[in-house]
């Protein structure tokens, strides 16, 4: 099971179109992106949707970046401006390991990753 969880303790300060939080996981030969939601509160956030739910033995990439917002619409759809903070942690998953818990923090102009793989 893959999670990632992750807290904002600054925003970015994005202005008037706030921050996005993004993670994008590479394996051998794949990228999945996704968007952090805000979770239950206090800066809580988490990716529920967009990655794998699981992850076999191997080598793995995972990119977390915040990016500011813009108040730029098009197509119903609000633009995602420049980047404020981008953080990369490398992993491997060893066979037998089925929980990844990912925890990450964001702060104004940085961020920084947690990763801990293991069998339960």
């Amino acid at each position: 099971m893959l999670r990632v969880q992750g807290t904002v303790r600054e925003s970015c300060g994005g202005g008037e179109g706030g921050c996005a939080y993004l993670a994008e996981l590479a394996g051998d030969g794949w990228t999945h992106k996704a968007e952090f939601a805000y979770g239950r509160g206090g800066g809580a956030i988490v990716v529920d949707t967009g990655l794998p739910k699981t992850l076999p033995a191997g080598a793995y990439t995972l990119t977390l970046t915040s990016r500011y917002g813009s108040d730029v619409i098009v197509n119903v759809l609000p633009q995602v401006g420049g980047e404020d903070a981008r953080c990369v942690a490398e992993f491997s998953v060893a066979a037998g390991q089925v929980v990844v818990n990912v925890r990450s923090t964001f702060d104004k102009g940085a961020c920084s990753i947690d990763v801990e793989a293991h069998d339960r």
